[in-house]
């Protein structure tokens, strides 16, 4: 045992003249008094015989369920429904609930920082550039005159962004807050219990005393996670304080940790597993606040979005099958005034053909929108019909399921 190697240091008097009586009982002989005595691990905690040990934390408290484990299964079925999961599903039965017991911690601290960087602002700066255009050239060949397209280049002035760089400095004091799960071997949906833990009413907090969270101690890939999310939160406050358009070569440094205060949740948590095509599927909620239910989504290939999405890309192919005649005339007309532009030398036929062929394009088009139009209405028309039997279908399994599980039946609105 250390205690015989090490010499045990008094905290009431720094001696370490203490006579052990005991393994985990010893006695000051400069002062005289008893002592406790605890070794954890590598560490040994001393402290004052009477004396509440301090466990780390500066806040203890349960979070105690308000929802019965019968209504988390309604809950979680509903979900399934809003979730347009396969209809067959409802035949179906999920596992017994199981309670699980998350150890939640939120730490705060009060930090000043101090940060360097390279800021940026952004200008608009004019440049010229060249750009081909086509003109129509006049020419005369045997006393005939004639035109012809010709490119040539013209100056226009375009602008690009320039960035002009400068450094900064400063200082500034940040809170931050962060959650992680303590518990190994489970796993926390963090968004989960912040939206149940926001609306969590005060009757859902027990106070927990010091002797039954004794022994609760921050796992290393805790402390890791805390570590992490303060400097991911520290830096985006840093990040959200740079004056200018953009930053690069950003420097962070603590200057001092003004404060830091750790609480500890007991977070019970309700799980329930539902096996579908050979695939297992978990739902999960905490059942106090506003119990949200989270877990896996159902994959449904032939729900009402996924037909919904189908009936949507069959637009196009419906539109063109009213329209492909014209567009066909169209594009011959444009073909006709190109190849004619190039061995007729006559103006006359070919502005007429050219005119012909871009009232023809013009009328295409406004036709294409107008079919476009009554096409879309059409088929959202039909997506609001399949939409309402579908609605149908799943309030139905939904409701044949909660009565089953002696649940009122649900409203559509619930969906």
């Amino acid at each position: 045992m250390p205690t015989g190697i090490t010499p045990v240091i008094c905290p009431q008097c720094h001696s370490n003249n203490v006579r052990m009586e005991t393994e985990t009982r010893g006695v000051c002989e400069s002062c005289g008094t008893a002592l406790i005595i605890e070794e954890k691990g590598e560490e040994r905690d001393v402290r004052i015989e009477g004396e509440e040990e301090d466990d780390g934390f500066d806040t203890h408290f349960e979070l105690t369920p308000r929802y019965s484990k019968e209504t988390f299964l309604g809950e979680a079925w509903t979900a399934l429904a809003k979730e347009d999961a396969p209809l067959d599903v409802f035949g179906h039965d999920f596992e017994s609930v199981t309670e699980n017991v998350h150890q939640v911690l939120t730490d705060s601290i009060k930090a000043t920082v101090s940060f360097r960087a390279s800021v940026g602002y952004d200008r608009q700066e004019p440049y010229t550039a060249y750009e081909d255009t086509i003109e129509n050239e006049t020419y005369y060949e045997n006393g005939q005159r004639y035109t012809r397209r010709v490119v040539r280049q013209r100056p226009v002035t375009k602008y690009k962004t320039v960035t002009d760089w400068h450094p900064f400095n400063s200082e500034q004091n940040i809170d931050s807050i962060v959650t992680v799960d303590n518990t190994d071997g489970l796993f926390f949906d963090e968004d989960l219990f912040t939206e149940a833990f926001i609306h969590a009413s005060a009757e859902t907090f027990t106070f927990l005393p010091k002797e039954k969270t004794r022994g609760i101690t921050v796992t290393d890939g805790a402390q890791r996670e805390m570590t992490r999310k303060h400097s991911e939160e520290i830096r985006l406050k840093v990040v959200s304080a740079l004056p200018g358009d953009r930053y690069k070569d950003l420097e962070i440094n603590v200057v001092s940790l003004n404060s830091s205060t750790t609480g500890l949740y007991l977070a019970h948590e309700y799980e329930a597993s539902i096996s579908y095509k050979g695939k297992t599927y978990v739902k999960r909620a905490f059942p106090f606040g506003f119990m949200k239910i989270g877990g896996d989504v159902i994959e449904n290939d032939g729900g009402f979005e996924a037909t919904a999405e189908s009936m949507r890309k069959e637009i196009p192919s419906r539109v063109w099958s009213k329209t492909k005649k014209g567009s066909y005339l169209t594009a011959a007309l444009l073909a006709l005034s190109i190849v004619t532009s190039l061995f007729v030398h006559v103006r006359i036929p070919v502005v007429a053909l050219f005119i012909a062929a871009a009232a023809a394009f013009i009328y295409n088009a406004v036709k294409v929108g107008r079919v476009k139009r009554k096409e879309t209405e059409k088929v959202e028309a039909e997506i609001a019909k399949s939409s309402e039997k579908h609605r149908e279908k799943l309030l139905k399994a939904l409701n044949g399921k909660l009565a089953a599980l002696g649940f009122e039946p649900v409203t559509a609105d619930s969906l």
